[in-house]
């Protein structure tokens, strides 16, 4: 078994006891990068939809290591079997040729394009890189010890800028044992320290990387922002003071509702749901946005176990318990009330239902 990893084995096993755990088994179909962008992908296009449409043009990329002609030492010629057929499935997961065809026909239709390369189950800014080179980055990724699995997606080069610095918008969302999706109320938009966005010097992490553990190396974190965060609210006020008519809750928030839901749909079918057990499932999800100059909304990624800005915890926890843990074991009436709109406690914010 994996290190930290929930022991299903051991729960629902009682039928006398009601059993909840805070991860659904299996959402790393969503979670993981590479696993989100298929997901996704596969669930658009099925219903013919164009996943680019949500997502920026991505392709994954494995580890491509020169062939050797001795196995490696003392593996027997079964794992030696094993490893070629393992190795030879990831070349043909392989989008490097795809992705290589779409930068020459930009290049050729006069465009210049970024691509923004990621470890698919990285994080915290680690291992990132931007670049218009596409072999360079192909290049990086052959050069990469584990065989694990990379993301490289087209770059948003004209992204809204918040008082001329970059930014993305984190947005918490909370899955109930009954897989209905609730959006938590506030959320934050996480900013540049650098205050002059250049998207032709791509060499500056400080400019295009608004991860906190990446800012947070700036002499000007904090500067700007307290921790470099902005909240929904002072998002609408900049929005109605300089965006010719746009708002946040009438232009950004309902793309986030419905990438967030649709998200979710695409993932149902790969997520365990243990309906009608005694043991059921919730789990908080981090979904990170970016929106480009023209107010549209692009999924970044997921986080299946997203940090939270301090002040919102101790109202998060609550309406966690509230919306997914109470109803649970609740015995007949009503009871919870954490999806039921409105504000919370004294007016705080609040998990409210956003799937139908």
């Amino acid at each position: 078994r994996k290190k930290n990893a929930v022991p299903y084995a051991l729960l629902g096993q009682d039928a006398a006891r009601r059993q909840i755990v805070n991860y659904y088994r299996g959402s790393g179909c969503i979670t993981l990068k590479s696993m989100m962008v298929r997901t996704l992908g596969s669930y658009m296009r099925e219903r013919g939809s164009d996943p680019w449409t949500v997502l920026p043009v991505t392709y994954i990329l494995y580890p491509r290591k020169p062939p050797s002609a001795e196995p490696a030492q003392g593996l027997s010629a079964i794992a030696a079997a094993r490893e070629a057929a393992k190795r030879k499935k990831l070349e043909a997961e392989d989008e490097r040729e795809s992705m290589l065809e779409h930068h020459r026909e930009a290049a050729a239709g006069g465009n210049t394009v970024s691509w923004i390369l990621k470890s698919s189950a990285g994080g915290k800014g680690e291992g990132i890189s931007i670049s218009r080179d596409a072999s360079e980055l192909i290049a990086s990724v052959d050069a990469c010890d584990k065989e694990t699995a990379w993301v490289v997606s087209r770059y948003l080069e004209r992204p809204m800028l918040f008082s001329g610095r970059k930014f993305d918008l984190r947005c918490w969302v909370l899955l109930d044992c009954d897989y209905a999706v609730h959006l938590f109320e506030e959320g934050v938009l996480r900013t540049s320290s650098s205050f002059q966005y250049d998207d032709k010097d791509l060499g500056n992490k400080l400019q295009h990387l608004t991860n906190h553990c990446v800012q947070a190396t700036a002499a000007e974190f904090g500067s700007h922002e307290e921790g470099n965060e902005v909240s929904f609210a002072q998002m609408e006020e900049y929005m109605q003071r300089e965006c010719d008519g746009k708002t946040f809750h009438a232009d950004i928030l309902p793309q986030l509702k419905s990438i967030c839901c649709l998200a979710l749909e695409a993932g149902r079918g790969k997520m365990e749901v243990t309906d009608g057990s005694n043991l059921r499932q919730f789990q908080l999800f981090g979904f990170d946005f970016m929106i480009d100059h023209e107010f549209k909304v692009w999924l970044i990624e997921i986080n299946g176990n997203p940090a939270s800005r301090e002040s919102l915890l101790p109202d998060m926890a609550r309406g966690i318990v509230d919306t997914a843990i109470t109803p649970h074991f609740a015995r007949g009436g009503e009871v919870g009330g954490g999806g039921k709109g409105g504000p919370g406690p004294g007016g705080s914010p609040k998990f409210v239902r956003i799937s139908e």
